[in-house]
């Protein structure tokens, strides 16, 4: 018999973090609250730093600074004059927007998940060119460099006519309370989470709920949970699949993309189930935890698990999947 949420937990918001959620909740079709949970609950976070609002926020775009000037140098060295404008151009946006960002006093947890996941975008080019000794493809760069621009520029408060001068505002303050509701293994989980991480529970549940962007919903229970274990799943096998292509493991790669096409096979087949799933969702959730850590590790290691380690866990998941398809 599932859990009941007995736990409970007050989560606070900024006006614009809250009005954030509910329009995002909308968009699902859930309620805010739930929207919360479910997006904190299938979230897979990057580590975050322990630094808040303005200092925090100046090294996420130091960084974001330090790869578009390694990628200008390697597009000085390729002599590609028009590569080299269009990330001048986005070094002097980012400058502005640090030296906005320099002024802050508040909260800016939504600002620095912004420039973060714009930042991991352009890094993982940056890391492709290195290897190549060549800039990037034009149509990717410009993606992330547009990317970039829209996070500094969301940072600096500006408008797109008028570049020049930061607007700076009173930063909002968190002054709306929700009450959210947890079971013991959710809440279990959430904390798991927010340790590895090294930041607060309720922080995390924040966190994950103003990154996540959560498909439309199926209201059937045991099948959304199904759905829902096996997009985890999913996740971390798109995680370990970008680390064997950054590390030219073909023979790793393959193996990933045979176990990412039985997934998707399986939550497909899951989303469309009129009966109870409850076993399927323990033999995935089981499944999922042993790749959850291997790809943890991955990230700390910034390598690929050993490949009896990972050869294992890829074989849990695909005989979980394929029961769901059955």
């Amino acid at each position: 018999m599932p859990s009941r949420r007995t736990v409970r937990k007050p989560t606070v918001w900024t006006p614009e973090e809250w009005r954030h959620i509910e329009e995002a909740a909308v968009a699902c079709g859930v309620r805010p609250l739930r929207y919360v949970r479910q997006a904190a609950l299938a979230a897979e976070l990057p580590p975050c730093t322990r630094r808040r609002g303005a200092r925090a926020l100046l090294h996420e775009f130091a960084g974001v600074l330090d790869t578009l000037h390694q990628l200008l140098r390697l597009a000085d060295g390729a002599s590609d004059p028009s590569i080299a404008a269009a990330l001048e151009s986005t070094i002097r946006i980012t400058n502005e927007a640090a030296e906005a960002a320099a002024a802050r006093r508040g909260s800016a947890e939504p600002l620095i998940i912004a420039v973060r996941e714009a930042g991991r975008v352009l890094d993982g080019l940056a890391h492709r060119a290195r290897a190549a000794e060549a800039p990037p493809a034009d149509e990717e760069l410009g993606a992330a460099l547009v990317t970039i621009q829209i996070a500094a520029l969301g940072a600096a408060r500006v408008t797109l006519g008028g570049l020049g001068t930061a607007v700076r505002s009173i930063p909002s303050q968190r002054t709306i309370r929700k009450r959210s509701v947890w079971t013991p293994d959710e809440w279990r989980h959430i904390e798991e989470e927010a340790r590895a991480r090294g930041v607060p529970p309720l922080r995390y549940v924040r966190e994950a709920a103003l990154a996540a962007k959560l498909p439309p919903h199926t209201r059937r229970r045991g099948v959304h949970a199904l759905v829902c274990e096996l997009k985890w799943v999913l996740n971390n096998l798109h995680q370990l699949l970008h680390l064997a292509e950054d590390n030219a493991a073909p023979a790793v790669a393959a193996a990933l993309e045979s176990t990412i096409r039985i997934a998707q096979d399986a939550a497909r087949t899951a989303a469309s189930r009129r009966s109870s799933a409850e076993s399927l969702v323990v033999a995935v959730r089981e499944a999922g935890r042993g790749l959850n850590e291997l790809t943890h590790q991955a990230h700390i290691a910034e390598a690929l698990p050993a490949d009896e380690e990972l050869g294992a866990a890829l074989a849990s998941i695909q005989t979980a999947a394929t029961a769901v398809t059955r």
